[in-house]
């Protein structure tokens, strides 16, 4: 699609957005050495809008397993509440649960032992932050859903998911949401706006 919203709206015009329909679509790029972090900094952000809240629905991440702590998820639990999971509740949206059919940026990070939750729209931000010991080493990278499940589907849109190995790009307390089209650099592993052949649709 080619959604705007208000004053502002993540989509430039022209642009266009990912479309999950919560029943089958991912995009998969396992082996691709995009989000095997280790033990580094890194950032994974990306644009959501998700056109449902009550399900648990994954937006990005390596994980395949509940058990396993060698790989992430960046997702959205029932009731609307953003959190990242990793053999236990990572790091977890603070005060506010998302709305359905709203624009989202949501971003997260690690900076030394840091792991930060960013979660904002163009007027709205608040930051989580938890200090745990991972070695993220699973090279199994999915949008859309879990890596080899084929669960928690996302139900909406995504858009310019961006991963950054070695940088923590929002490490301080504060935070605003992007207001102009991400860009790629010497980190970057993943921009999503110019994904080519390492994409599989499944």
């Amino acid at each position: 699609g080619d959604p705007t919203q208000g004053s502002f709206s993540p989509y430039r015009s022209g642009g266009y957005s990912v479309e999950f329909d919560g029943t089958d679509d991912g995009l998969q790029m396992h082996s691709q050495g995009i989000a095997n972090f280790g033990t580094s900094d890194f950032t994974a952000e990306c644009w959501f809008n998700s056109d449902d809240i009550g399900n648990y629905r994954n937006i990005m991440g390596t994980r395949v397993n509940s058990g396993d702590n060698t790989a992430w998820s960046l997702a959205i639990d029932a009731t609307g509440k953003i959190y990242v999971y990793s053999n236990a509740f990572i790091v977890s949206s603070a005060t506010s649960a998302v709305a359905p059919n709203t624009w989202y940026y949501v971003s997260y990070s690690r900076d030394g032992a840091n792991h930060r939750l960013h979660l904002g729209t163009s007027t709205v931000s608040q930051v989580a932050t938890a200090t745990t010991v991972r070695d993220y080493t699973a090279d199994n990278f999915v949008i859309g859903r879990h890596a080899n499940t084929g669960s928690e589907y996302f139900n909406g849109k995504i858009k310019d998911v961006r991963i950054t190995k070695g940088s923590s790009r929002y490490s301080a307390s504060s935070y605003t949401a992007p207001t102009s089209p991400l860009i790629s650099d010497s980190n970057t592993t993943l921009l999503e706006s110019i994904i080519s052949t390492k994409i599989n649709i499944s």
